[in-house]
């Protein structure tokens, strides 16, 4: 398998494992005596967090049926989800996921979903957030001085607004004031896949 990967993804693989091993309290030589399998599920659980998300799905799952089972344990996904969207929990729902709609998809499906519904999640909590082009505007604080009405804003929440802001012809001044209620990217993107 790393005779396949660049020397890049060895290293960070590499850097994986020694947390992993960290974990457990084994080094290198004592890991090579013990089974993945003679080792408690909570410990696995805590292995296989340093794993990407897509690594889970496509490697460690099918890998045998404890594996499976500690790959889809709804925790260990909670706890990459909170850790891959983190930054957005904080700044827009009060550092907590929304936990009704975690429990009606399950925590994995969730962590897939929630790259695309988190603006309309968003909308639920009171929070303005529009899509432009592929950027997203969290225009909240905006809504009582919008030149249109906070209707306008407010019935675009959660959407991508491209169409209606392009169609009104909004002027080089509220393009550049649009700028500064952008959300950084690094609040919404994927980390891992």
């Amino acid at each position: 398998l790393f005779s396949s990967v660049c020397a890049a993804e060895v290293a960070v693989r590499r850097e994986r494992l020694d947390a992993a091993l960290a974990v457990t309290g084994m080094d290198d030589e004592s890991a090579g005596c013990v089974s993945l399998l003679d080792l408690p599920h909570d410990a696995l659980s805590r292995i296989v967090s340093h794993c990407a998300a897509a690594d889970l799905v496509a490697g460690v799952a099918p890998a045998c049926t404890l594996l499976r089972s500690v790959a889809c344990d709804q925790s260990l996904w909670e706890d990459l989800f909170r850790a891959r969207y983190a930054p957005l929990l904080a700044r827009l729902f009060g550092g907590e996921p929304p936990r009704a709609a975690a429990a009606e998809a399950g925590w994995r499906a969730f962590y897939y979903a929630f790259r695309r519904s988190w603006p309309a999640l968003a909308a639920e909590r009171g929070h303005v957030v529009l899509q432009l082009g592929d950027q997203y505007y969290d225009v909240t604080t905006y809504l009582d001085d919008h030149p249109g009405g906070p209707e306008y804003l407010s019935d675009a929440a959660g959407t991508d607004a491209t169409g209606a802001f392009d169609a009104v012809g909004h002027s080089v001044r509220a393009r550049e004031l649009l700028r500064q209620f952008v959300l950084p990217e690094e609040l919404f993107s994927a980390a891992d896949g």
